[in-house]
Order: C-alpha cells, then structure tokens, then sequence
C-alpha cells in the first residue's frame, strides 16, 4: 500500500498533462500512486497520459461526462493510500510538496489535514506576480471555520493533503455540490481537527485565460453559488453544540443582548448570518429564524428568554432586501464595470491634458526667448 494516493481527475487538458504528471514524477517523496480518471475528454488528453510509462500511474476512463468531483470520487474509491491529495492536470507540483506535506503529517498526529501556498502561472507556465492568500497562515480551525463563514478562501484546494481515516468518517468530497464542494468539505474537516496552512509555495497553479478555469467568476457558476452557499451554512448549525464552541468561531456573538445558552445556538447562528452582508447569508439566517419561530413552543421561549417575536422577524424581513433579481445583479455588474471603465479614461484624458498643457508652455517659453533674444546680451552685461 502506499503512502500517499494523488487523486487526478482530468478533462481536456492535452496541453497541460504531461507537465502535471512529470511534476508529480519529480516528486522528492516517491511512495505515492497517481490515479487519474479521464472525464470523457474530447482532445488528445488520453494520448498524452498513456505516452507515460510508470508502475505507480493508473488511468481511469469514464465512457461520458460526469463533472470533476464525481471523476475525482472514482479515483478516491480506486484508493489505497494514507494520505490523499488532490492534482489538477493544469498545474505543477514543486518537487518538494509531497516531502513537506507527508512530513508535517507524520510529525503532527492531531491535524487531520495540511496545506501549502501557491504560486499562479498562465497558460504557458509563466509565473504571475500574484500569489494564493496568505490570510490563512498561522491561524487555527476555529479562525478558519469563521473565514470561511465569512467567505475569506483561505486555503488553496489542490495543495491540501488529508488524512484517509478522516476522510472516511466525514465522507469524501459531497458530489452533490459543484461551486462549493471544497469549502462543505473543509467545513466538515475543521470541525473535527486542525488543518494549517503552511507558508512554503509547493503548487503553481495555473490561472486559465478567458476564464477557463472551472470555479472562474461566470453568471452560471453566480447563480449556483448563492444556492449551495445556503445550502452548506447549515453545517454550522449541524455542527455547533455548544456556547463554549460559538464563541470560538464567532467572538462577536459575546456581543448580542440574548443569553449566550446551549438552547439559543441556532438563533445566533440565524442573527450572525443576518449580518453578514451577503444574500445567501440574509436568507439563510431568516430561513433559519422561520424554522424557529413555526415552533409554538420555541417562538414562546424566544419571547421570555431573548425578548424577540414575530413583530421582530416581520421587521427584519422587511429591512433587508434578501433576493436580488438577476437582470439587477447583471446591471449593477455593468454599471461598476461601466464606472471603471469611465474612471480609466478620465484618468487617460487628464494626462493627454497635462501633456498637452506642458507641450503649451514650452513652445511659449522658446518663442518668448526667441522674440526677445537681443535682450539678452545687455542683461548679462548688466550681472
């Protein structure tokens, strides 16, 4: 059995793959297998696989197309490894990265997973001036958990590498969300362990042109987003059981008038999604204080306990604007897209004026000089 399992799901990546799986190859760490699922490509990906010949490639071919996380799940249940990790055949492995992430692991038994940082390349594998976030270095699962409740990404999904026992008991990566997969699954993760974020650039991961990559800003993947964002904030709910817990993830709820109590988890929870300023958040959160209220027995508690009615849910539902209409969405895109545009050629136009205002006084200057040139003699005669 080895050591590690790479999981690579792959579709359409001709250009890429070679360089994906010769960085893996060159791996400083070398127990590990490569299991890579074929999505159906319609190029020449296959091609490019099968060109290379090593004991430790396995190639996994599905007869249509089923998405990245269902190829990826049958390379996970083609597994044997310890340790799981993940690889994009558009990107590159440094050739330590299996060396540092395996090494942190062996060493520290009380993470059920671990990260790196990454460095971003273009399509021709030139490397970018930006690189992943660091926002996430050197905090812990409860910072984590609030970062990503506050959609902060701290972690980069294709450097994280996770213990196999851990993913056995929260289950692999959810088939049933597509924009939001990696944050449910890190979600799950984190309310079990610690899972740093180590500052050493292991990845380059490949930031596609016109939008190629899968999880790009596109109205589409917009739309699913908000869904399966309310969707994974219960998580939170499922998860939190306690004061003691909630005010690790969330100081602020020290700061809410009601009684910080076992029995009034869930109506926190709803008040600090309502904060936020999201709209999944807002809709969530009063979804969640609906559910509470439905129950007699509960919207009564919450009247002594807390001093909240339905007089206050009617009043937060009409403070906050929770579904944003699309064609809206789209022309508030437009229009800040619009004011950029604007804001670039008032600042172009101010320097083709200052330009011209210079060139001006110039040539006022020399024909001032020029016309008065035999001035110029008796005023040095006069020094």
């Amino acid at each position: 059995m080895p050591k590690v399992s790479i999981l690579s799901p792959t579709y359409n990546h001709e250009k890429y793959v070679t360089q994906a799986i010769e960085s893996v190859l060159a791996q400083t760490f070398t127990d590990f297998e490569l299991i890579l699922t074929d999505d159906a490509s319609t190029d020449r990906n296959i091609d490019q696989i099968s060109k290379i010949k090593d004991k430790r490639i396995t190639l996994l071919r599905n007869d249509n197309n089923q998405g990245t996380t269902s190829a990826s799940r049958k390379c996970w249940e083609y597994s044997s490894g310890q340790y799981i990790i993940g690889l994009a055949t558009d990107d590159i492995y440094e050739p330590h990265l299996l060396e540092i992430l395996v090494d942190y692991l062996d060493n520290h038994p009380e993470a059920v997973g671990v990260f790196g940082m990454a460095r971003f390349i273009d399509d021709d594998s030139n490397l970018l001036a930006d690189e992943w976030t660091q926002v996430g270095i050197g905090q812990d699962r409860f910072s984590h958990l609030r970062q990503l409740f506050n959609l902060q990404h701290p972690f980069c999904p294709v450097t994280g590498m996770f213990r196999r026992t851990i993913l056995e008991k929260v289950g692999y990566f959810p088939s049933y969300l597509r924009q939001t997969n990696d944050m449910a699954q890190f979600i799950r993760l984190l309310f079990q362990g610690e899972m740093p974020i180590l500052p050493e650039r292991i990845l380059r991961y490949r930031w596609r042109a016109n939008n190629a990559n899968v999880s790009s800003r596109t109205p589409e993947n917009d739309s699913r987003l908000d869904f399966e964002l309310f969707e994974i904030l219960d998580l939170y709910r499922e998860n939190i059981d306690s004061p003691q817990l909630l005010r690790k993830i969330f100081p602020e709820a020290e700061q809410h008038r009601w009684p910080l109590d076992k029995d009034l988890l869930s109506f926190h929870l709803a008040h600090l999604a309502i904060a936020f300023n999201y709209t999944s958040h807002r809709l969530y959160g009063m979804h969640l204080l609906y559910s509470l209220l439905k129950d007699e027995v509960t919207a009564k508690h919450l009247q002594e306990r807390c001093n909240f009615s339905y007089t206050d849910f009617f009043r937060l539902a009409g403070e906050y604007p929770l579904i944003m209409n699309k064609a809206l969405r789209d022309e508030s895109v437009w229009l800040k897209s619009e004011n950029i545009s604007l804001k670039n050629t008032v600042e172009e136009l101010g320097k083709e004026i200052q330009a011209m205002r210079s060139s001006y006084f110039s040539s006022l200057r020399y024909k001032i000089r020029s016309k008065f040139r035999f001035i110029e003699p008796f005023l040095n005669a006069l020094k």
